[in-house]
């Protein structure tokens, strides 16, 4: 361009160029190597000097200037009454600096590319004198062309060159190497999807920051080579993946100095696609050894279970799936599944693959689960993906016998140096030190001689008494027990436990003690997973309570309290418990969400948008199985078993179950709702229950709860399933209406089969007593003892023996305490002792694992059209028997409790010296009495002159009471237009 300064004209010295785009988001000029020049040229005074001076005057005063007047402005304005008032004016104006901050026009926070610049200008400016215009060519990068205008320069007359063509391609960078070394400028890695059809496609961006060498450093360790890293790619605010790179900016040798870069070593052969220019790709080189990770022999064992829930692909159903486990270039291939309706579980469930993976945890690649649909004529169909960046935790590190030995040494040593802590806080006494070293270092990890003290429950056995007073004395006492049995049911055990989990959540929350841990104190009578504890000494625990008697008669209700008949007969009568989770049983620690051999890995189509609702959307089925990734070969001494309890070296995944179709009984007890999502208008919802599993959807609309947000459900429900097909439950809670359609409140959904496969047996939970009759009747179809053996049986240990008393399995023995000496002679005893084994198998080595107790579970519910947002909880538990063998007894009665037909008859005799306030004596009294809601009045008395009055009236109420709860039940509507009646 060229500018005149009389005439102030503009005219561009450049020839009109296309901008070219690879994402239509950016675009550029295609100046490649020949690099556009331009000039301007003008006459100007020279008043440098003059200038210069001035304007450092006049900056110097102009900032003092205003330095007086803000002073003097902010001493007026701002006050005490006005500060509020200007602090609120300052925080507007903040406000809307940011907004302008963030809606500026050259920065864009939305769209796929996240950042967006709109113009970026790289220029190289010279401005002097004229007599000096052969200068303006030092500046530049080196590696261009010398051409005519370039060796003509030092002409005054001479135009600058209008193209500078360059032959060398390097960077050039301004500033202090200190500077550049410390803050290097960001490297931008852009990533397109280029398919051999069609344009290339973003894929997401990141930045990098390059490890900077000067010219005097040296090529050597501990900073050269440069370690990789992992770099993330966004898509705007979107993840878009990770990117394993280094970057290393070399500053060029001098040619006076001499030196060389390091060496690079040999180009290999691309691929070009019919789009690809040449000039943008320069040669691709091996990973340098030095930056290059090191590798070593892995395997890879998987464990193909199956597929569930795949969704049309190409609008034609998914029948011969397969899923492919890729991994560094290597790809292992399941078996075809031949008719997914039938069985979508493989038919060859465990493969492995051998190959070298980096040792070194950061470098190691991701894994990428793909199934695909094998279709006629050789086509195979993408049906979806799995990502699996970090295989960190599929990871299997053994442990071996030296491994072991050395951490109970260190075990040790830390206990030591624990004692010497507590003798030196006086914790404990130094006579003492040695006996306890020695308990500690002999006892095992799992005593072979366990103590368990058990109790009957509910239920009691009968003695023959020697008088006949005691006789007489035991039969009143069991009438009264009889009467009070009547109103226990399993509502009874649900209230006890959940003050018991109120118990325990407001034991939990103690404070903390000097060490960090938390002190949470048990209760050994309430606890039934207690050890012994008949090996307490009598006067243990006296001294942290005393009892203070101000008179006889406290003193002689202490005594009645804690005399024996009294506590046996307080305890002989004490509801059995189960436990009441106040979350979910997958998000139970012990339980490992039921994923301890078995993982579900969803399988994705399409791109991703950032939306939660459209990423839902993409996924088109699951895949069901588990990965292993270990070091072949294994070494000899490994310790450590699978998770059935086997040897690793032949394998991670022995002693699995049959992946083969089985038909299942599923019994789903629905206890309550809490806390509903209003659905109505009048702030209240209608609920009731709707379970879908599989095919199969059961409605219980007809028994809907009216004007309830904590309804008490109190339902089972029976449904015949077959695994694999039917293993995801749903269980939904809908508000009724009226008119139009009943709208879904929330729904919560189970996984059935990762709990019927699982070892820890959730299949139906273990209570805590064992008993035949009564709410507390066992409902398993297996008993304790045959639970037993068929664990000890998948486990290869030898079957459990029962003796007086005791209970030998393999090599650990389980001593049984009870104070009845008849007990280990009823036909019950087994039963009792193998339930208690069972309550404590978590203990066992290797091979035990914590077993799912009697429970109620606590699930939130959500709503899909509110995602993320809780609509409330439900109580429940699901239990499941397989067919094959011989079905459990009843279902368990839970319906709520309903009240019974109570009349209360009141008489009226006499009245006397009844207050007479009618002027009107002679007219009479007249006398009635009401009742809350039932009014009712007696006849009336006339001309009663001293308040004397004969009634012989009797009043009737009829009312619905609940014994147990101690309540009146009144049902009504609540106004007149209300459909139905409301407790």
């Amino acid at each position: 361009t060229v500018v005149s300064s009389d005439s102030a004209s503009w005219q561009s010295t450049t020839t009109p160029t296309k901008p070219m785009t690879h994402d239509k988001i950016y675009y550029f000029l295609p100046y490649w190597d020949n690099k556009p020049c331009m000039h301007i040229r003008s006459v100007w005074p020279d008043y440098r000097r003059r200038m210069y001076n001035s304007n450092i005057i006049a900056k110097i005063a102009e900032k003092l200037e205003n330095i007086g007047i803000a002073a003097r402005n902010l001493r007026a304005l701002v006050t005490k009454s006005s500060f509020k008032e200007r602090y609120k004016t300052a925080q507007t104006y903040l406000t809307k600096l940011k907004f302008l901050t963030e809606n500026l026009p050259g920065k864009k926070g939305t769209g796929p590319s996240g950042w967006a610049i709109p113009a970026k200008l790289q220029i190289y400016l010279w401005l002097g004198m004229l007599k000096h215009k052969k200068n303006f060519i030092n500046g530049i990068p080196k590696g261009y062309e010398i051409s005519q205008e370039i060796r003509n320069v030092e002409r005054p007359r001479a135009l600058p060159p209008s193209i500078i063509h360059y032959v060398e391609k390097h960077i050039l960078i301004y500033g202090v190497a200190d500077e550049i070394k410390r803050e290097p400028p960001p490297i931008v890695i852009e990533i397109f999807d280029q398919d051999k059809v069609g344009k290339s496609e973003f894929i997401g961006r990141t930045l990098a920051k390059p490890t900077v060498k000067l010219r005097d450093e040296s090529y050597a360790k501990p900073r050269f080579p440069p370690s990789l890293e992992w770099f993330t790619i966004s898509r705007g605010t979107d993840h878009a993946g990770e990117l394993l790179a280094t970057f290393e900016l070399l500053e060029l040798p001098s040619e006076v100095d001499g030196g060389s870069l390091p060496s690079l070593p040999h180009h290999k052969d691309i691929p070009m696609y019919h789009e690809t220019d040449p000039r943008d790709i320069g040669p691709i080189l091996p990973v340098p050894r030095g930056i290059r990770p090191t590798l070593a022999r892995y395997r890879i064992e998987v464990l193909f279970w199956g597929l569930r829930d795949l969704k049309r692909i190409h609008l034609l159903t998914v029948d011969k799936p397969r899923v492919d486990i890729e991994c560094s270039g290597h790809i292992l291939y399941s078996s075809i599944i031949q008719n997914s309706k039938k069985n979508p579980n493989f038919s060859t469930p465990v493969k492995f693959l051998d190959l070298d993976l980096p040792e070194q945890e950061l470098y190691r690649p991701p894994l990428t689960i793909r199934a695909v649909d094998c279709r006629s004529f050789g086509r195979y169909t993408l049906v979806g993906t799995h990502m699996i960046n970090s295989i960190h935790k599929y990871m299997y590190i053994p442990m071996t016998k030296r491994e072991r030995e050395a951490e109970e040494r260190k075990k040790s040593l830390n206990q030591l140096k624990a004692l010497e802590c507590n003798i030196g806080s006086n914790q404990i006494s130094p006579t003492n030190l040695s006996a306890v070293i020695s308990d500690r270092e002999k006892s095992p990890l799992l005593p072979k001689d366990i103590s368990i003290s058990i109790g009957y429950g509910t239920q009691e056995a009968t003695k023959k008494m020697k008088t006949e007073m005691n006789k007489k004395r035991k039969h009143s006492l069991e009438e009264d027990v009889d009467d009070e049995e009547d109103s226990k049911d399993w509502w009874t055990k649900y209230f006890a436990s959940v003050e018991r989990m109120i118990d325990e959540s407001k034991e939990a929350k103690k404070v903390l003690n000097q060490n960090g841990n938390l002190q949470v104190y048990a209760d050994d009578d309430n606890n039934p997973h207690s050890g012994n504890s008949s090996d307490k000494s009598p006067g243990q625990g006296e001294h942290k309570k005393r009892f203070g008697f101000k008179t006889a008669a406290t003193a002689s209700r202490f005594a009645a309290r804690i005399s024996p008949k009294s506590v046996r007969k307080r305890s002989k009568y004490k509801p059995v418990l189960c436990k009441i989770y106040p979350t979910e049983l997958e998000d139970r620690p012990e339980f490992d969400e039921f994923k301890e051999w078995l993982h579900t890995f969803e399988l994705y189509r399409g791109k991703k948008t950032g939306e939660d609702s459209e990423d839902e959307s993409r996924v088109v089925g699951y895949f069901k199985g588990a990965i292993k990734v270990y070091k072949w070969p294994l070494p000899k001494d490994v310790e450590d078993k699978t998770i059935m309890g086997f040897d690793p070296q032949f394998g991670f995944f022995q002693g699995l179950p049959s992946n083969d179709p089985i038909r299942v009984l599923v019994r789903v007890y629905i206890v309550k709702a809490n806390d509903l999502h209003p659905m109505d208008l009048n702030g209240k919802a209608d609920p009731y229950i709707v379970l879908q599993l599989g095919s199969k959807r059961i409605s219980d609309k007809d028994n809907y709860i009216s004007k309830q947000l904590n309804p008490v459900f109190g339902k089972c429900f029976e449904i015949e399933a077959t695994f694999p097909q039917d293993s995801l439950l749903t269980v939904q809670i809908y508000d009724w209406d009226l008119v139009g359609s009943d709208d879904m409140v929330g729904e919560t959904k189970i996984d059935l089969e990762n709990r019927f496969y699982s070892r820890h047996r959730a299949s139906c939970g273990l209570p805590e007593k064992y008993e035949e009759q009564g709410y507390n009747a066992w409902r398993d179809a297996m008993k304790p003892t045959q639970i037993l053996a068929k664990l000890c049986k998948d486990a290869k240990v030898e079957s459990p023996i029962y003796a007086d008393g005791q209970v030998k399995v393999g090599r650990q023995i389980f001593s049984v305490m009870c104070e009845d000496v008849d007990f280990y002679k009823s036909r019950e005893a087994e039963e009792h002792m193998a339930l208690a084994v069972l309550h404590r198998w978590h203990e066992f080595p290797k091979i035990g694992s914590a077993l799912v107790p009697e429970h109620v579970e606590t699930r939130p519910l959500y709503n899909p059209d509110k995602p993320g947002i809780e609509q409330g909880k439900l109580e429940m538990w699901v239990d499941m028997f397989p067919m094959d063998m011989p079905l459990p007894g009843p279902t368990l009665d839970i319906s709520p409790r309903k009240p019974k037909s109570y009349e209360l008859r009141v008489i009226i005799w006499n009245t006397d010296d009844v207050v007479l306030e009618d002027d009107a004596f002679f007219t009479g009294e007249k006398m009635w009495l009401k009742g809350q809601e039932d009014c009712q009045c007696t006849d009336i008395h006339y001309r009663s002159l001293t308040g004397e009055g004969n009634f012989n009236w009797r009043f009737i109420y009829p009312f619905d009471y609940m014994v147990a709860e101690q309540k009146i039940v009144i049902s009504r509507k609540e106004s007149l237009f209300s459909w139905d009646e409301t407790e």
